[in-house]
């Protein structure tokens, strides 16, 4: 970088191999004139399959990129770091600020799929400085997995999630003026003003997953019984113990919902699966 020094500090896992990654992000990270000197932020990553490297120019855009597909996956970029992510013919999934900071996730290939799914690859998140791009994450060659978007949470951190079809968690980017950590998806989020807490049950069946939002405060709001209920999927999960379902698809990935409360906040669930208990896939809290 010109005039703007970075100092990267990778854990001994994620230094070596770090520009093992897709081409389309190491090309680039290999031609960064990133220096040392000056050091204003430290980057570090403690997750062996996600790259978080100090770069001062974007990668290229793959030549067989589909970005055409899946617009209902993309969003139009607001901020200057945006429209530049996009001019160099990126797909833009998310363009949000932390604190001084823009972080811009964006990917290079969206394959659309049944039931409003879409496949993300080649995917990236890039933070800004004043405009300057200084870092860049990004999922390595070694793992399957893509980094699909970027996600605020609360206190300044931001989410990352996969490309799958089913997007799925990959790691937490937590940031600071100083260091910027990717790392492990938290145990527990704080929504609703840090007033209240969700813990971590992506991935854990329902009956498992009640029991962890009982023990943080939330409290199953019951959508009637078993006898009363039409649906068929509805009536055995509550019958098994899970009144709180509010709705079930009966097509596509087998989505059901379920509500739970804690001081005037609303926790809405969203499961996946054809599973007796089927798996969290997501969570949203409205705080009221």
């Amino acid at each position: 970088m010109k005039g703007r020094g970075v100092f990267v500090a990778l854990s001994a896992t994620a230094l070596l191999g770090t520009f093992s990654g897709d081409s389309a992000s190491v090309g680039a990270a290999e031609r960064s004139s990133t220096s040392q000197k000056n050091s204003e932020i430290v980057l570090d990553s403690a997750v062996k399959d996600i790259a978080f490297v100090a770069i001062d120019r974007l990668p290229r855009a793959p030549r067989a990129a589909t970005r055409d597909a899946c617009d209902w996956k993309q969003t139009e970029p607001r901020s200057a770091p945006g429209k530049q992510v996009a001019a160099a013919g990126w797909g833009v999934t998310n363009d949000l600020a932390v604190g001084r900071f823009q972080a811009v996730s964006f990917a290079g290939s969206f394959d659309p799929g049944t039931s409003g799914s879409c496949e993300i690859r080649d995917g990236n998140v890039a933070i800004f400085d004043g405009g300057h791009l200084i870092a860049l994450a990004y999922v390595r060659r070694s793992t399957a997995r893509s980094i699909g978007f970027a996600a605020p949470l609360e206190g300044g951190a931001l989410r990352l999630w996969d490309g799958d079809i089913l997007p799925q968690p990959l790691a937490d980017i937590r940031i600071s003026k100083a260091r910027m950590t990717v790392g492990p998806v938290a145990a527990a989020d704080r929504v609703c003003g840090g007033k209240a807490v969700v813990p971590n049950i992506y991935g854990q069946p329902i009956n498992k997953a009640r029991i962890a939002l009982q023990a943080h405060g939330w409290t199953p709001v019951p959508g009637g019984t078993s006898i009363n209920r039409t649906d068929p999927r509805e009536a055995e999960l509550a019958r098994r113990g899970v009144p709180e379902v509010t709705g079930c698809s009966g097509t596509g990935f087998g989505f059901c919902a379920f509500e739970y409360q804690r001081q005037g906040a609303t926790l809405s669930v969203t499961t996946a699966g054809e599973d007796m208990f089927p798996s969290v896939s997501a969570y949203n809290a409205d705080c009221g």
